[in-house]
């Protein structure tokens, strides 16, 4: 395969299902190595083997709670060990709760930042060092 992301390392948060799934394959069908991360280790290892056996790309995954610091951590960690950096993030974790927005609980709307934003700036932290090689 021809690619530009040959060798390139994705990381794919909410990759057992959905678009992040659909994220992960396309990265792979493109040469890149992916790392999946999603809460459900059933899915995540159901996803992990589709993926292998569609494209025979390389593929590691880590289940974990990525609203919280040591899910980040132990999800960023296991990553490094086994690729040794990330190149992309893909972020497609976690569920919007629908609603109005006035009659939306300050909890879930905290919940929501913490899976789709907070998590994102503690996983740049945790693979800085890691991408100025």
């Amino acid at each position: 395969m021809n690619s530009n992301l040959e060798r390139k390392n994705a990381l794919v948060t909410g990759g057992s299902r959905g678009i992040g799934l659909a994220c992960a394959i396309k990265l792979a069908q493109q040469g890149a190595n992916v790392f999946l991360s999603a809460s459900d280790s059933g899915r995540l290892e159901q996803a992990a083997k589709s993926i292998r056996e569609q494209t025979q790309a390389r593929v590691g995954l880590y289940a974990s709670d990525l609203r919280e610091l040591e899910g980040c951590r132990k999800t960023a960690d296991s990553m490094i060990k086994e690729f040794g950096q990330c190149d992309i993030l893909i972020n497609s974790a976690g569920a919007t709760k629908g609603g109005l927005f006035t009659d939306q609980p300050n909890e879930e709307m905290l919940d929501g930042f913490a899976l789709k934003f907070h998590f994102v700036a503690k996983f740049s932290r945790f693979f800085w060092p890691h991408s100025l090689q």
